[in-house]
Formats: structure tokens, C-alpha cells, sequence
């Protein structure tokens, strides 16, 4: 009866108190793994560039910053040694702005966001791979994290600081 009345005491919480015979909560059920393992890779529209990576991605981060917004990319982080880019001579075009950190390479034929690859030291070791040009079945399982890049630090200093550019009109 007492176990019964903790029962009644926790469904009253709003809490849903399933216990086994021996009084027990129950672990919660792990989380399906992605399946992992099979070489993926990573087509422009018209085909002329491929990206051949080991594995699927786990994750992929969306960002919204001014350049990744216009280009609709989810970025999917690989070691720069396993990734392997196939492009015909001249196919890929290369394309930096402001402090040239990133250099951002697209299909010359289709115009194609592809990838990314930090120009700076810290940075060479990891290849930005556009995961929209995987297949749909590629990223089945894969989770999408979301980063603020329009109101990152570096945005903001490019947008004038942490005051708009320009201020209010007063009314007279």
C-alpha cells in the first residue's frame, strides 16, 4: 500500500512514476546511433565536384551569419586529411572577403558552395564540408546545431559595435 501511495503522490506532482516489480525507476532508452562507417560523398549540382569523406556526420551546424545565410550551407567539420576534393582542372573557384580567414570554394560550372578551408594557421587542419550536398539519406540521423554567427563578436564589430550604425530620428 505505501508503494501505491507513492505512486498516487507522484502522478499528483505531474510526474509519471512507472516503477518496476521491485520498486525501481527504469533507465530511459538510449538514443538510436547513426549509422556510421560507409564513405560518404558530397556532389555539386551538375557533378564535376566531389567531396569523399570517411563517414556520415554526426552533426552539422546551421549558422546565420551574413555569408552562410545567402549561401543556405550546413557545415559539416572534418580533419583535413580525410577529406578528399575531385574537381577538374579550374573547376573549383575561390572566394575570401574581409579578413581572408576562411576561403570559401564553389563550382565553377554550377556555382555550388562546396567547402571551406581556414587560411590561418590555427585553423589548416579542418575542412568545412557544405552538407546540403550530401544525399538526403546520408543525413537521416544527423543533428543540426544551431549557431548565432549575425550576433557573434566579429559580426558586431563589422556592423559598427553594439550600437546601430545609424540612430533614431527625434521627433520634433
Amino acid at each position: 500500500m505505501e508503494q501505491g501511495g507513492r505512486r498516487r503522490q507522484a502522478t499528483r506532482a505531474g510526474k509519471s512514476a512507472r516503477r518496476s516489480r521491485t520498486g525501481s525507476v527504469p533507465a530511459p532508452r538510449a538514443r538510436a546511433k547513426a549509422p556510421r562507417g560507409a564513405p560518404v560523398v558530397a556532389t555539386c549540382h551538375c557533378g564535376a565536384v566531389r567531396l569523399h569523406v570517411r563517414a556520415a556526420p554526426r552533426t552539422v551546424t546551421r549558422c546565420n551569419c551574413s555569408l552562410c545565410r545567402r549561401y543556405g550551407a550546413q557545415w559539416a567539420y572534418y580533419a583535413a586529411s580525410s577529406v578528399r576534393v575531385e574537381a577538374p582542372p579550374g573547376g573549383l573557384e575561390r572566394y575570401s572577403w574581409r579578413h581572408r580567414v576562411r576561403a570559401y570554394y564553389r563550382c565553377r560550372r554550377c556555382g555550388c558552395v562546396t567547402h571551406y578551408r581556414y587560411r590561418r594557421a590555427w585553423g589548416r587542419g579542418t575542412v568545412a564540408v557544405n552538407a546540403t550536398q550530401f544525399e538526403p539519406e546520408a543525413l537521416a540521423h544527423t543533428r543540426v546545431r544551431e549557431f548565432d554567427g549575425a550576433a557573434s563578436r566579429r559580426s558586431r564589430i563589422a556592423r559598427g559595435g553594439p550600437f546601430p550604425r545609424f540612430a533614431p530620428r527625434r521627433r520634433a
